[in-house]
């Protein structure tokens, strides 16, 4: 007797969108030829037509509307850069006679990101706290003093908080650091960096953190791969996995 098939897993195109979107930024963060940028274009322009195919009777269907002509957008956008002449090489100017000077003292640098763990010794199962667009949502405490919500995002290379939650901590522009340029689902922009004195979740904290302060183009805060970096993160169907990585003996 022939075995009856299984079925097809629906295809959740709303989805597959935003995974394809989360590409196309990642590669913008770091493309510099030609060739980066028309993979940017087209990675926007499938996650654009996947939105598109987002049925009327998803409840997701307004904003993949939305979301596809913004991705259009995206992608002409990295089209103009691709197509974009590189920069001239400007001939060094020859450097004047100057008396010899005494050199700069060095610069301070910000000490380093370290791991602590106030938990028993191996993974911590970390609850989520909900799912937003099937992404997974769990509790950080930053500074050791207030506790926001931030969705777990693996393909953020920097955690990001909202302007809203800087001034809850005391972070104001004074104390920027720098500011970035950083490709969101609208575009490009620049974003300030500040500098947390700790991050923890599920008792597994991080100090020396610098992370961004993002506008309204960027409504929700993202834990990313800054602080995810440290540890082995595995995803339970209800819980966030986290395992630090061993210490290496020297």
């Amino acid at each position: 007797m022939a075995q009856q098939a299984k079925p097809a897993l629906a295809r959740d195109p709303f989805r597959e969108a935003v995974n394809t979107a989360q590409g196309a930024a990642t590669i913008a963060r770091t493309a510099s030829s030609a060739d980066d940028w028309k993979l940017v274009a087209r990675r926007w322009r499938q996650a654009s037509q996947l939105m598109a195919a987002v049925p009327s009777s998803s409840a997701n269907y307004r904003v993949a509307r939305s979301r596809s002509r913004q991705y259009q957008a995206n992608a002409a956008q990295a089209v103009q850069r691709a197509a974009a002449p590189p920069p001239r090489q400007a001939r060094p100017p020859v450097p004047p006679r100057v008396a010899a000077a005494r050199p700069p003292s060095p610069v301070a640098q910000p000490p380093a990101a370290t791991v602590s763990q106030t938990t028993p010794a191996g993974p911590v199962r970390v609850p989520l706290v909900r799912r937003a667009a099937r992404l997974s949502v769990v509790a950080a405490t930053f500074n050791r003093s207030r506790t926001f919500p931030v969705v777990v995002d693996t393909g953020a290379s920097l955690t990001m908080i909202t302007q809203e939650m800087a001034r809850s901590l005391g972070i104001g522009p004074e104390d920027y650091l720098d500011s970035i340029p950083i490709m969101t689902a609208n575009g490009l922009t620049r974003m300030p960096r500040a500098r947390l004195r700790s991050l923890s979740v599920g008792g597994l904290e991080v100090r020396n953190l610098t992370i961004a302060v993002v506008g309204p183009e960027v409504p929700i805060p993202l834990l990313g791969q800054d602080f995810l970096q440290n540890f082995e993160v595995t995803f339970a169907q209800d819980s966030l996995v986290l395992k630090p990585h061993p210490v290496s003996g020297g």
